[in-house]
């Protein structure tokens, strides 16, 4: 219930995305998500990417990685993936201590 309440909430695409296969995802909620709905700002902060703006910044990961799919991200500099064979989602955080940057990928 709580999921068909936030998703009334978001903005709807003028077109639904019928063909998604260039998505390399096969999670059902996320292709009905990025076919459907516009890319949102959840916070000022924290953004999830639409359908467009998916293909642009994957097509630049996926020249140094192709085993995970970028689908948000925070101003920080934080990232949300998909795994591309689990479906599992990713969390990569950056802390960032004077010049010295540690990146951790929590699952």
């Amino acid at each position: 219930m709580i999921e068909q309440e936030i998703l009334a909430r978001l903005s709807k695409r003028r077109e639904k995305i019928k063909n998604l296969c260039e998505i390399p995802i096969s999670d059902v909620f996320y292709l009905s998500f990025i076919s459907t709905y516009e890319g949102i700002e959840i916070t000022p902060d924290i953004d999830i990417l639409g359908y467009e703006q998916s293909l642009i910044e994957n097509s630049l990961l996926n020249s140094t990685c192709t085993s995970v799919w970028l689908i948000g991200r925070t101003g920080q500099g934080d990232e949300w993936f998909i795994d591309k064979e689990s479906n599992c989602v990713l969390f990569l955080i950056t802390i960032r201590e004077n010049t010295l940057v540690t990146i951790a990928l929590l699952i």
